[in-house]
């Protein structure tokens, strides 16, 4: 088997711990933070994908409001990758788990607003609510990718790309043109 592919199993057991610990303490998997929704993503899906898009020939990765961690750790078997999270409990968990799992990679707690996007080829994102003041802030700093994981919400500034499967929920690509 493949190191990065024996590291993903690694991270994907710690996470149906983790998964297992939210639901007996009854928050469940998707659960209102104080500033959104904090919901899993099937890493299994995220892991294909990153494959599928090709992560290991970018040098920068950025998950916006990274949660549990999950992607951004994920992320990091492929590149290097840093995720911010507003929720101080669940930067808390992340951490954790990266530490465990010896992982590297990056975990700020803070709004992403705050950060500085341009260094970034890959910027990903499982939106909550609509882009408002985040759509202006790609448009100035983004010079990769956004992937949008899902199409509820999606920037109004940025051009649409290619459309990518990650089992029934899409991952939309978008460009600064």
């Amino acid at each position: 088997m493949h190191n990065r592919d024996q590291k993903f199993n690694s991270i994907r057991s710690e996470y149906a711990l983790f998964e297992k610990e939210l639901k007996e303490s009854g928050k469940g998997l998707v659960y209102r933070t104080e500033k959104g929704i904090y919901g899993t993503s099937n890493l299994d899906n995220i892991f294909k994908f990153f494959k599928e898009i090709c992560l290991k020939d970018c040098k920068k990765f950025l998950d916006l409001g990274c949660g549990d961690g999950r992607v951004v750790l994920t992320a990091s078997l492929f590149t290097k990758a840093v995720g911010i999270e507003h929720s101080g409990d669940l930067i808390d968990s992340a951490i954790l788990i990266r530490e465990r799992l010896g992982i590297d990679c990056e975990l700020i707690q803070g709004d992403y607003l705050d950060h500085d996007f341009s260094s970034y080829d890959v910027i990903f994102i499982n939106p909550d609510h609509n882009f408002a003041e985040l759509d202006e802030k790609l448009k100035r700093e983004m010079r990769g990718d956004l992937f949008v994981y899902n199409e509820i919400f999606a920037p109004e500034s940025l051009v649409k790309g290619k459309k990518f499967w990650a089992g029934q929920s899409p991952i939309v690509n978008y460009t600064n043109l």
